[in-house]
């Protein structure tokens, strides 16, 4: 039996309003959590009394792999805007694993802690590889693929926060120490503007928040998990 989108599209409708409430303790719960990620992905968007789409953000929040409650709430927003983050997480001050985004940045200064995706560092040093061959990404890439590695060996054996720490601790904090070094040295050494300055920048620039999970075993390395379920938009 064929239905028409009109039909299709009220159903799912009434079945949001009817989830509203679940959806409201979902995020009451969310928000309980001292550790949570964050991502954001376009979507179109065709409103009633507009002929032509546009871009609404669909915002998505949850819980990270380590948390004893899993959960991930999203919320549709008409804008990118930062006010939508700060509507969504007010009266909340744990830790927020995200990008670098500048619609997170009020709430920083409002309490809640800023963590860095160690995933996105490396995508600068992979598009960088791409484009120029660079010997310089190629050895940021080798750098960041060992603390991958330490984060392996605590998932293969299912460490809790405090082994997962002293881990860290042992392995990663040596590499990110000559690591930052290294890159203080290479950045000295490169043009301003160029693709090679801007995919170091990013990195030295963020890295206090890049480097917060080392002394937290809760803390993750990057928020991938997240980026794969919100790709609604992509």
């Amino acid at each position: 039996m064929a239905l028409s989108c009109s039909t299709l599209s009220d159903w799912v409708g009434r079945c949001g309003v009817e989830l509203t409430l679940l959806v409201e303790q979902l995020r009451v719960h969310l928000k309980a959590q001292p550790v949570l990620h964050a991502d954001e992905t376009p979507v179109s968007v065709l409103m009633p009394e507009n002929k032509k789409p546009h871009k609404g953000q669909v915002w998505a929040y949850a819980s990270t792999r380590y948390a004893s409650i899993q959960g991930i709430v999203y919320d549709f927003c008409p804008s990118r805007s930062g006010k939508e983050v700060r509507r969504f997480l007010e009266g909340w001050q744990g830790k927020l694993v995200c990008d670098d985004y500048g619609g997170y940045k009020a709430s920083f200064k409002g309490g809640v802690t800023e963590v860095g995706c160690w995933a996105h560092s490396r995508r600068k040093f992979h598009e960088l590889n791409e484009a120029t061959d660079s010997p310089i990404a190629k050895q940021a890439l080798e750098t960041i693929r060992l603390l991958y590695e330490v984060e392996r060996e605590s998932k293969d054996s299912e460490m809790d926060s405090i082994a997962r720490q002293r881990l860290r601790q042992e392995k990663s904090k040596p590499l990110l120490d000559k690591f930052r070094q290294w890159l203080m040295g290479q950045r000295e050494q490169v043009t301003n503007g160029t693709k090679t300055a801007k995919a170091i920048d990013y990195s030295l620039k963020r890295w206090e928040a890049l480097v917060r999970y080392v002394d937290d075993g809760d803390l993750p390395i990057d928020k991938t998990g997240l980026r794969i379920k919100c790709g609604l938009g992509r």
